[in-house]
């Protein structure tokens, strides 16, 4: 039996690339996928675009919101998916023309795919690429490090039960793709390049309107130390090294303007690379 793939599109104001997503993914070699497209409030054309593309192929399926962002829009997405496996594709980026048959197979002896991307502008010039090849045995460390992009990942539907955490607007893809990675046992890396991730801009210049980015990240972070998954990992040493390296290294957030436990802020202090003396900790935790 031909194995059916959810693509899951939020879509908000892309009426000017979304036809392409869209067209990218029925032109896959591997035919047997369900477009679920989310049109979280566009203000656009981009409802018209798309109920035009869904009469021309059954496949298309819109589901209209009012603006709720990308985080909600994925999840009603993932409670109208029927597929056996899952992936999360942007409205402005695009798929090769065998990227579905490609992870299939594999899926066929793991629980989650992954594979490189063309970075690309507004017109589809490649820019460059970028690898996501895993840089630890343990995937969740390697994903704590460099996240991959939508695009980039397609699993097993039966880790569908994840829910992208919407107050984690500036760091989505960092949470999901984590906790995803948390509880999936087998994952298989094609070091291929099967994706086009559109640059606009920077990708850390990412919307911040609920949570700040230091307070997202440790809240995030909090909650993976409180998960079941994490609890049965024999790396714990090494996932809170490379969080505290991406947090530190990346944003230059101090430990002490982070709004964050006591618990988890002695974790990040006993990881730094610089040495920290127990008279700084205790300084720094009870000032």
């Amino acid at each position: 039996m031909v194995k059916l793939v959810s693509i899951i599109m939020p879509c908000f104001n892309n009426e000017q690339h979304i036809a392409e997503a869209i067209g990218s993914c029925l032109k896959q070699t591997h035919q047997n996928v369900e477009i679920i497209v989310v049109n979280d409030g566009s203000t656009d054309n981009s409802k018209t675009v798309i109920e035009s593309l869904s009469k021309t192929d059954n496949r298309i399926k819109l589901f209209s919101q009012n603006n709720s962002g990308s985080c909600a829009a994925r999840n009603t997405g993932l409670n109208h998916a029927t597929g056996d496996y899952i992936m999360f594709l942007d409205a402005d980026d695009y798929i090769n023309i065998n990227t579905i048959e490609a992870a299939v197979k594999e899926l066929a002896t793991c629980d989650i795919v992954s594979y490189n991307a063309n970075l690309v502008d507004v017109n589809g010039k490649i820019l460059g690429k970028k690898s996501f090849k895993p840089r630890y045995k343990n995937l969740s460390v390697s994903w704590m490090e460099y996240a991959p992009l939508n695009g980039c990942v397609i699993f097993n539907r039966n880790l569908a039960s994840h829910q992208w955490n919407q107050q984690f607007d500036a760091i989505d893809e960092f949470d999901y793709y984590v906790r995803l990675a948390l509880s999936a046992p087998k994952h298989s890396y094609l070091n291929k390049t099967y994706f086009s991730y559109r640059q606009h801009e920077s990708v850390y210049r990412k919307s911040n309107k609920i949570l700040p980015y230091g307070e997202q990240l440790s809240k995030a972070f909090e909650n993976y130390l409180s998960s079941n998954e994490y609890k049965k990992s024999a790396v714990e040493d090494i996932r809170l090294r490379a969080y505290n390296n991406f947090i530190i290294d990346e944003f230059n957030l101090p430990l002490n303007k982070m709004k964050i436990s006591k618990s988890c802020y002695i974790f990040f202090l006993l990881q730094m690379k610089k040495k920290t003396t127990l008279k700084k900790i205790l300084f720094d935790l009870f000032r």
